[in-house]
Parts: structure tokens; sequence; C-alpha cells
């Protein structure tokens, strides 16, 4: 693993059994980037009716979660990456109305850059 980077996943969670996700973050790395796939057991892309994400954090400066603007959203039809600045020790996710894809895989990057 870089000094520059780290990564975590990614790791594949069942809608129905697991609809929210928290993953441990480095406050190491400022630079944080998230993306949820809808998918199947595999972890291969499956194209989700509806759904979406909603995201929390967690920081080194204030403890507790803290609810992201709405902009940190991302919507599990056209799922895109979603970037933090910031010292985070933890991201939380809560998935909800996933539709035709039974699983979601996470993916998380940091680096200091």
């Amino acid at each position: 693993m870089s000094q520059y980077y780290t990564t975590v996943g990614p790791t594949i969670y069942e809608f129905a059994e697991d609809p929210t996700f928290s993953i441990a973050a480095s406050p190491e790395y400022p630079h944080t980037f998230l993306g949820v796939i809808p998918c199947d057991a595999n972890g291969d892309y499956v194209a989700a009716g509806a759904g979406s994400v909603t995201l929390q954090v967690e920081t080194v400066n204030c403890p507790g979660v803290q609810q992201l603007p709405a902009e940190s959203t991302i919507d599990l039809v056209e799922p895109s990456d979603v970037s933090f600045g910031g010292n985070l020790v933890a991201i939380h996710g809560i998935v909800t109305g996933l539709t035709v894809a039974t699983h979601y895989r996470v993916h998380v990057s940091q680096n200091i850059a």
C-alpha cells in the first residue's frame, strides 16, 4: 500500500439484510472518494430500477455522526463517486428503495494529494 493513498473494498452487501453500512476511514488522508454500485451476489453490476444512498460521516474535529448536504446523496440508477474533504474517521450509508439489484458494493479510496 502506498503512503499516499489507501483503499477499502469493494465490500458487497445484500440490500434486504444490510440496508446500512459503516466503513472506517483514516483521518491521515484528507481526500476521500466513495462509490456505491448496485450488483448481484457475485458483485457484478446490475442496473437498478430505483434506489439511493444517503451518506453521513464522522470527523476527527466533531464527534458523532454528521448529516451531509443533499448533493452527497448517491442515485443508484445512475451511480457516481462522491468526494469528501476533511479528516474522516468513518462513513455511514443508508440505502433506500433499491429495486432490480439485490445487492450493492461499496468502494472507498483516500489520498493525501
